[in-house]
């Protein structure tokens, strides 16, 4: 008998500590330590205590499977190795103020929508504008956003502000990554958009402090 992770569940590793991000229940979560231990049997192909995962499956966490199937991180973005923000760009007040009605939207659709529906829709989006061949320039988009965080910050904001950003950059041509975040010690969750390994909306020095759980 296998397993796998119960749909829309994510994880990453931090330094010894599994950390879950559950899609559907919009929540992160540990283990504890027994059943840390034997996840991470599990994920080494080790023996593991049968009981232990039969608990795991009762959570919810995951999921029995034929064979011998077990679970598998997903594979994270490049380390990124730089900024958009560190590039010049001109001050456009329209510009800004259309990102700021992009992050209304934003946070709209996610009181509207539960988290796992917000990023599927930012997914499908990213599929359909896959076949299409028209790139604009990412940088006066960058700065537009920019520009909004001056005018209403966007500190606590960046999971509104981060998929207001993908989904214009999706609608210029690109095929933005974003990128969940977390980090222990005290716990703390960030979300970020990736061009390759390039920011278009943040800081390398921020983002190097997170771990990657989930990419869309």
């Amino acid at each position: 008998m296998g397993y796998e992770l119960s749909p829309g569940i994510s994880f990453c590793r931090i330094g010894d500590r599994f950390l879950f991000l559950d899609l559907v229940r919009d929540r992160y979560f540990a283990l504890a330590d027994a059943a840390d231990q034997v996840f991470a049997a599990l994920l080494a192909g080790d023996q593991a205590d049968r009981d232990e995962l039969e608990r795991l499956v009762a959570q919810g966490l995951l999921v029995e499977t034929p064979g011998t199937k077990r679970p598998l991180p997903f594979c994270p973005p490049p380390d990124p190795v730089s900024s958009l923000l560190d590039l010049a760009g001109a001050e456009d007040r329209a510009g800004a103020a259309a990102a700021l009605a992009r992050r209304l939207i934003a946070a709209a659709e996610l009181r509207a929508t539960s988290l796992a529906g917000t990023l599927a829709r930012l997914a499908r989006r990213k599929e359909r504008q896959a076949r299409k061949a028209r790139v604009a320039d990412p940088i006066p988009v960058a700065h537009a956003f920019a520009a909004a965080a001056l005018i209403v910050p966007a500190r606590d904001r960046c999971l509104t502000t981060s998929l207001a950003l993908a989904h214009r950059l999706v609608s210029l041509g690109h095929a933005p990554d974003l990128v969940l975040g977390v980090k222990l010690r005290p716990f703390q969750a960030h979300c970020w958009v990736q061009l390759g390994a390039v920011l278009p909306g943040d800081r390398v020095d921020v983002v190097r402090n997170f771990t990657p759980i989930l990419t869309v």
